[in-house]
């Protein structure tokens, strides 16, 4: 028997320090007439409905920004297969198959007459 009073004790505890009760006392003195009382609730209830909404469009935002994140990971790995670095000082385009160096300027600078 002693087990089941302390858990029993431990639950009320729990039940009375989460939940105040002078919050709940005001929420039944606040609510005076039947009225009042569902006034109270429906505009509770509007406020709930105006959480959810905000949240549905917040979730829709972030739904088309992810598709949006989505194509540009496409389009990026797609760039990023289009370039090979050879490991040589060139870079092959699988595009168009051409292979270009790296540094334009590894012979250093040339006139046009010494180049030919």
């Amino acid at each position: 028997m002693p087990k089941i009073s302390i858990v029993l004790t431990l639950a009320w505890l729990a039940i009375v320090f989460t939940v105040p009760p002078r919050a709940a006392y005001a929420e039944r003195v606040s609510c005076g007439t039947a009225k009042e009382c569902y006034e109270n609730s429906m505009a509770k209830l509007q406020k709930a409905l105006d959480i959810v909404e905000a949240q549905r469009v917040e979730n829709e935002r972030l739904q088309k920004k992810a598709a949006e994140m989505e194509k540009r990971i496409v389009v990026l790995e797609t760039r990023a297969k289009r370039y090979i670095d050879n490991g040589d000082g060139t870079v092959t385009d699988n595009s168009s198959g051409l292979i270009w160096l790296k540094n334009a300027n590894c012979f250093g600078v040339e006139t046009w007459d010494k180049a030919r």
